[in-house]
């Protein structure tokens, strides 16, 4: 037995053209079978200096991707060498390659969660690359022909120079983008499912393995949702046409070089187009960032829809209008755009104005939000242009009032929380600044409204609609739902409601988006603990668990909100005191259901170290 392995062992450093130690050692980390391996080589079709080359490409001790593909993942490479021929005519090896050795370095990383999911998938892209070269070589290319394009972008991503702006910062942000967008090509051509595109929508697929890098995907993690979007927006422009996107590719990627960097003294022209470089003088400036103000419009919705669950015909409405108003054709007074939205509490009604304000202004600090519950006096007006002449507060030269806040950001986006809470006079203030888009302060200074947002919240007839629940869409002759129109027009005056822009009645939430609320909180959970804590802790909840909680849940009520309390409750708290009663380290915590109670099992993970062998310490 152990003679046949070694006859085996020498036949394959033959082919490879290694030494017989550092094969055996490739093979013994990696627990491949000799004889399995060397039947897989000579079924494959290659040729022993195509093994040689593909073997040292990534020629590690520890990890050997195309050893990995040639045993654990033969069934899904069947047609692998018939693929890199065909492409390798057209100078395209390197790129097939990076989707075979980029799976096999994905799944390496996290064996037992990404080997059930990447195995089939690759298959599905084995053989369907394989039949589109046989449609190919009968005449028909369509596909190969839109696949290779895409290719051919990347490629050019990869070669146009004023992309270098990653020697300035501590991520190699173009790796990034082309990594992407080979995981990206893959997943497309493999038309893999909602859920695996989000698990895997930040791998990257990349040729070379490199055994020293750790926690290389934390950049992604640590992305704010607004960057992620744009990272998107950079990977959907590259592969779409790279030559016509250039320009703009090259500002998206601006604000992570900057934002990497804080201020940075840069070249200006170092990011110009090379034709432009010579005739600009070499002065260096102190450039601050700030990303285009256009970006948010364009992926808005997204974001909105990301973060905001259970409401996507909600945000398709508010997009629309936003679009509208923003194209400033629709009134030639009054507010940029007013709206009104009513519905139940703890739905995002609050939340959606808060993004928007984040995301469509020139700094995240874009909000004005006035707690109208503050205003129930008819006195409290003057908080918001300050106090007539002859009172307390007429001569403060501190700027505090809302209308002061205006003059300073004239773009800012003003949010009425809970307007029913106003004293009339109040809400009279706003139904001019509706209507003409202007008012004046204590002191006769012109505040000009005409490029604000105004969102006003209210649970006005929340009451009346959940006896008789209907959803945003429910009325089909397009009138608002009629509920919520009776309980406004009951509680608010008629020139009020007829000068908000749009009434936006927000739904009701299902189990289903509380189950899925449920899930981003504990994510939510699980990165603020590694964050502020250090701790990697995974949190795996059972159906059943998951159907106790639920149930405990009075959302129909309370809405997202007691989603979080509950998750605090039941999940946070069994955290704390298992850091308290020991030292926690990384680990997973179980959480099941017995006789409808929650039970929990924790079990620490061992975390395995690096050592160096005797003879290199």
């Amino acid at each position: 037995m152990q003679e046949g392995r070694n006859e085996d062992l020498k036949r394959l450093t033959t082919m490879l053209d290694i030494s017989e130690n550092f094969l055996k050692d490739c093979i013994e980390a990696q627990n491949i079978n000799t004889e399995e391996l060397l039947k897989s080589f000579e079924a494959s079709g290659f040729s022993d200096d195509d093994l040689k080359g593909l073997f040292s490409i990534d020629n590690t001790v520890s990890f050997n991707p195309f050893l990995y593909l040639m045993t654990e993942l033969k069934s899904s490479t069947t047609n692998i060498n018939k693929i890199i021929e065909y492409f390798d005519q057209y100078k395209l090896k390197r790129q097939i390659l990076i989707t075979y050795f980029g799976v096999a370095n994905l799944i390496h990383q996290d064996k037992k969660l990404l080997n059930p999911i990447l195995k089939p998938l690759l298959g599905k892209f084995d053989s369907r690359m394989s039949k589109y070269i046989e449609s190919a070589n009968n005449g028909h290319t369509e596909e190969l022909i839109e696949y290779s394009k895409k290719l051919v972008n990347i490629l050019k991503f990869s070669a146009n120079r004023s992309l270098d702006a990653e020697c300035y910062c501590s991520v190699n942000y173009n790796e990034k983008v082309i990594n992407n967008c080979y995981m990206k090509i893959f997943l497309d051509m493999v038309e893999a499912n909602k859920e695996v595109k989000e698990l895997l929508k930040y791998s990257e697929l990349e040729l070379v393995h490199d055994t020293e890098i750790r926690g290389k995907n934390l950049f992604f993690e640590e992305l704010e949702l607004y960057e992620k979007v744009i990272f998107d927006k950079i990977v959907d422009l590259t592969l779409t046409d790279f030559e016509a996107n250039w320009e703009d590719v090259c500002d998206l990627l601006d604000y992570f070089v900057f934002q990497d960097e804080g201020e940075l003294d840069i070249e200006p022209e170092y990011f110009q187009k090379k034709e432009d470089v010579k005739s600009q003088p070499k002065e260096v400036k102190l450039i601050e960032f700030k990303p285009n103000i256009n970006i948010s419009y364009l992926n808005l919705e997204k974001m909105l829809k990301d973060k905001i669950v259970g409401q996507d015909v909600v945000i398709e409405h508010i997009i629309q209008r936003l679009k509208i108003a923003d194209f400033g054709v629709s009134k030639e007074t009054g507010a940029k755009a007013v709206f009104l939205f009513v519905g139940p509490t703890g739905v995002g009604k609050t939340e959606v104005a808060k993004i928007i304000s984040k995301n469509i202004g020139p700094s995240e600090d874009n909000l004005i939000r006035i707690d109208m519950s503050e205003y129930k006096e008819s006195h409290t007006v003057s908080k918001l242009f300050g106090a007539p002449p002859g009172y307390v507060g007429y001569e403060d030269k501190e700027k505090t009032t809302v209308f002061d806040k205006v003059i300073a950001n004239p773009r800012a986006v003003i949010l009425l929380d809970e307007i029913e809470k106003a004293h009339p006079q109040v809400l009279d203030v706003f139904l001019h600044i509706f209507d003409e888009g202007k008012a004046k302060t204590n002191k006769q200074r012109e505040v000009d409204f005409s490029n604000s947002l105004i969102f006003m919240t209210s649970n006005i007839g929340t009451f009346e609609a959940n006896k008789n629940p209907m959803g945003f869409n429910s009325n089909k002759d397009g009138k608002q739902n009629g509920t919520y129109n009776k309980a406004l027009e009951e509680r608010l005056r008629p020139e009020f409601l007829n000068r908000i822009d749009e009434i936006i009645v927000f739904n009701n939430l299902g189990k289903e988006a509380i189950m899925t609320i449920a899930h981003n909180q504990i994510e939510n959970i699980k990165n603020r603990i590694k964050q502020n804590k250090n701790i990697d802790i995974d949190i795996v909840l059972s159906d059943e668990a998951m159907e106790l909680l639920i149930d405990k849940m009075h959302y129909t009520r309370y809405g997202a909100r007691e989603v979080r309390r509950v998750i605090e409750k039941d999940i946070l708290n069994e955290i704390i005191n298992l850091s308290i009663n020991n030292d926690m380290h990384n680990g997973v915590l179980q959480v099941n259901s017995l006789e409808e109670e929650l039970t929990y099992n924790y079990e620490e993970v061992k975390v395995l170290k690096k050592v160096k062998p005797k003879g290199l310490q």
